[in-house]
């Protein structure tokens, strides 16, 4: 089994859209590089092997993780809301993260999740 990181980043910004796996990537850097890894990651599907493309976002964990990156800023006085603050941004705890993995190994999946 090869478990791939992609990246929700290959859906881009489509705001309130709700999007599943089957959505196409979009003519933009994001998707195009996002699309372009889980085509090299799909070379290696065989009869004996099987392909899981995880496309998750920012993982969020106690210690490390994205919070721990931005926390230091945070403390200094140094963070904010980036651009509007509107902006969807595609998150999953640790928790959730190792779950989903390990559901997967118990689980003939293949593809995009």
């Amino acid at each position: 089994m090869l478990i791939s990181g992609s990246a929700a980043g290959y859906y881009g910004d489509l705001g309130e859209v709700v999007v599943t796996e089957e959505e196409p990537p979009h003519n933009e850097f994001t998707h195009k590089l996002c699309a372009r890894w889980e085509q090299i990651a799909c070379e290696a599907q065989s009869d004996r092997t099987r392909v899981c493309l995880l496309r998750t976002g920012v993982v969020l964990a106690p210690r490390g993780g994205i919070l721990a990156k931005m926390t230091p800023a945070f403390k200094l006085g140094l963070g904010g809301p980036i651009g509007s603050g509107r902006q969807y941004l595609a998150w999953i705890h640790i928790d959730d993260m190792v779950n989903g993995i390990l559901w997967l190994l118990d689980n003939d999946l293949r593809g995009a999740v």
